[in-house]
């Protein structure tokens, strides 16, 4: 599976136009959300490699500005990469994305670092997806076309 996947808290969607593009591409979302925010390497490590099944590898940059995950669950797999210089970055906490990676992966990873951060939207060339604690994989995406 050869496609990135933009990932950003719902929060920080919310807080760019107020869930315009959300609505306009009818995903659901609640409304309120105030606090969403990304993981640092160590609360995403944490929280994947406690799923029973997952092999979970990766580790931070040379200079803390950035880390990389690889998950697998058997055949599937899904890579998480994270920048400073992606929008959305904190100082000492990079946004992230997947640069590649199983779609039905891709949000039950983001499901486990829900439970921690709050909320993701999760945009590939074609879908969009909603991700909160206890989204299930095969309900989330919404076609874009």
């Amino acid at each position: 599976m050869g496609v990135e996947y933009n990932v950003k808290p719902l929060a920080w969607e919310l807080a760019r136009d107020g869930g315009a593009w959300l609505r306009q591409r009818g995903v659901a979302f609640p409304e309120g959300v105030t606090e969403g925010r990304f993981p640092t390497y160590l609360e995403a490590l944490s929280a994947l490699a406690a799923v029973e099944g997952w092999q979970v590898e990766g580790g931070q940059t040379g200079t803390g500005s950035g880390w990389s995950l690889q998950v697998e669950a058997g055949r599937r797999y899904a890579i998480l990469k994270a920048n400073e210089q992606l929008e959305g970055s904190r100082p000492g906490v990079p946004a992230f994305y997947f640069y590649r990676g199983w779609p039905c992966l891709v949000v039950e990873v983001l499901e486990r670092l829900a439970r921690v951060c709050g909320p993701f939207v999760v945009v590939s060339p074609d879908a969009v997806a909603l991700v909160a604690a206890g989204t299930e994989p095969g309900q989330a995406w919404v076609d874009l076309f």
